[in-house]
């Protein structure tokens, strides 16, 4: 694997677990960072972004646990 590669998995493995604590502890974040209130109250966008980045957190999990579980050990 490129280091590359792996800085960029290891920052978004990182970074998905945060958007998804900072959506669920602070739902309006979207509203207030950019002025618009895109669903008109209902709470149906932060819904879609929280499900998408628990589908990111679970993807960059389990990609991170079958790297571990096929690297060659160093013994």
């Amino acid at each position: 694997m490129s280091p590359l590669r792996r800085t960029l998995e290891t920052s978004l493995a990182r970074l998905a677990p945060v958007g998804l604590l900072v959506t669920l502890v602070w739902p309006d974040w979207i509203e207030e960072l950019t002025g618009q209130d895109l669903d008109g109250g209902s709470g149906e966008v932060e819904l879609a972004v929280l499900a998408v980045l628990v589908v990111l957190t679970l993807t960059f999990a389990a990609r991170a646990w079958w790297t571990l579980r096929t690297a060659p050990s160093s013994r």
